[in-house]
C-alpha cells in the first residue's frame, strides 16, 4: 500500500487515501505525536531525574571495592557478575551513539559534551 511506503509520492497517497496530503500535514501530524521525520533519536534523551539516578549509580559503583582476582576463573566470574545485570538495550544504545560521543568529545577538546 502506498501509504505505508516511505518513498510514495503525493499522487500515490492521494489515490489511496482519496485526499491531498501535503508535506506540512505530515510534519504537523508527526509533531503532534512528538515524532521527528528527519532523524530519529538513537536513544531516549536523559531527563534531570535520569541524570541524578545515573550520577548516584556511578558514585556507588566508584566506591565499591572489589578484591583482585587470584585466578582466571575467579576473574571470569567477577566480569560476568558485572556484565549480566547490564541491560542489553543500554549497551546497544551506548554502542550506537559512540561515534557521535567521540566526535563531540574531540570537538570540545575533552570538555563537557552534554552526554
Amino acid at each position: 500500500m502506498a501509504v505505508a511506503h516511505r518513498t510514495a509520492s503525493s499522487a500515490e497517497i492521494r489515490a489511496v487515501v482519496g485526499a491531498t496530503v501535503t508535506q506540512l500535514t505530515v510534519t504537523n501530524r508527526l509533531l503532534q505525536g512528538q515524532l521527528r521525520a528527519i532523524r530519529p533519536v538513537v536513544c531516549i534523551p536523559l531527563t534531570p531525574n535520569h541524570c541524578r539516578l545515573r550520577r548516584e549509580w556511578c558514585e556507588a559503583r566508584a566506591h565499591r571495592r572489589l578484591q583482585p582476582a587470584l585466578t582466571v576463573p575467579v576473574l571470569t566470574d567477577q566480569v560476568l557478575q558485572a556484565w549480566n545485570p547490564t541491560p542489553q538495550t543500554n549497551i546497544r544504545c551506548l554502542y550506537g551513539t559512540m561515534h557521535a560521543r567521540l566526535h563531540a568529545c574531540i570537538q570540545n577538546s575533552g570538555g563537557y559534551t552534554g552526554y
